[in-house]
């Protein structure tokens, strides 16, 4: 399970006029859209995460608005000792914004349409700020994003995303468990188990697509899962069910049962499970 409840700063905008002209130093969350509206964050989470990147971060901001709007970004691989970002080329980071009146979902990267620059990277106190400028997320120039800033303090995730499984009454928790979450357009979650290097265990989920109870069928994309044994057959899901629970976006953890009745050649299994996992 979760090795720990994860909690950062919560915080209520305050005067915050100034906040999308220069990056502010009080904890804040804000950007325009709609040229002239004023997204500005009343509550707002931040976590990080090491990456493959020896020395970087990536961080994910999540915030909300008093009008219910809820908005994401998240920056890859900040680099520990400096406040450069240390990928070169193709996207810097995410951009996520859903209100009652909008949705979209774009890149930020360096070119001239936009950009994500860090002022402020404190490694000592977790505290990370600087601005963004976005571009036109929907196809249509009526509808756009524009500068934002962010300063934040972030709390390191020290998760342990887990799952228990059980195949034919034998029960057991992989060594080691990943996560990898996928974008659009193919927008899944993939939940990977391995024990001894031999063998896997992978449970696919359609990410947004939370608190209810879903069929697996034969070579389906999502809910799908699938493992190998220690001799290397493949076992296929051919029908089962995947039940999953409500997802809080402030929280970031989902949780969920399943079974799966697979089948490698001749040989068929049943295999039950749970699972509980940190969504980055």
């Amino acid at each position: 399970m979760i090795a720990g409840m994860i909690f950062c700063l919560m915080s209520c905008g305050g005067d915050n006029q100034d906040s999308i002209n220069q990056p502010p130093l009080a904890p804040s969350f804000s950007f325009e859209y709609d040229d002239g509206k004023l997204f500005e964050a009343q509550e707002f989470k931040a976590f990080a995460e090491d990456t493959e990147e020896e020395g970087a971060k990536r961080v994910l901001i999540i915030a909300s608005d008093a009008s219910g709007a809820t908005a994401e970004l998240q920056i890859k691989n900040i680099n520990k000792s400096s406040s450069s970002l240390s990928v070169e080329k193709g996207a810097q980071a995410a951009f996520t914004l859903n209100s009652s009146e909008l949705y979209c979902t774009t890149a930020l990267t360096m070119d001239n349409d936009s950009s994500i620059n860090i002022d402020n990277n404190d490694t000592v106190t977790n505290f990370l700020s600087g601005h963004f400028l976005g571009f036109d997320c929907t196809g249509s120039t009526t509808r756009t994003f524009g500068k934002g800033a962010f300063a934040v303090t972030y709390e390191d995730i020290a998760v342990k995303n887990a799952i228990s499984l059980d195949i034919d009454g034998e029960e057991f928790e992989p060594d080691m468990v990943f996560v990898n979450v996928t974008p659009e357009p193919v927008a899944t979650i993939r939940i990977t188990g391995f024990n001894g290097g031999t063998e896997s265990y992978t449970l696919i989920l359609k990410k947004d697509k939370y608190d209810g109870t879903y069929q697996m069928n034969e070579f389906d994309v999502t809910p799908y899962f699938f493992y190998s044994d220690a001799n290397q057959n493949q076992f296929d899901a051919q029908s089962g069910f995947v039940s999953i629970s409500a997802f809080d976006v402030f929280e970031r953890t989902l949780s969920g049962s399943f079974e799966a009745h697979m089948k490698s050649g001749t040989e068929e299994r049943i295999c039950k499970g749970e699972f509980n996992i940190f969504v980055f």
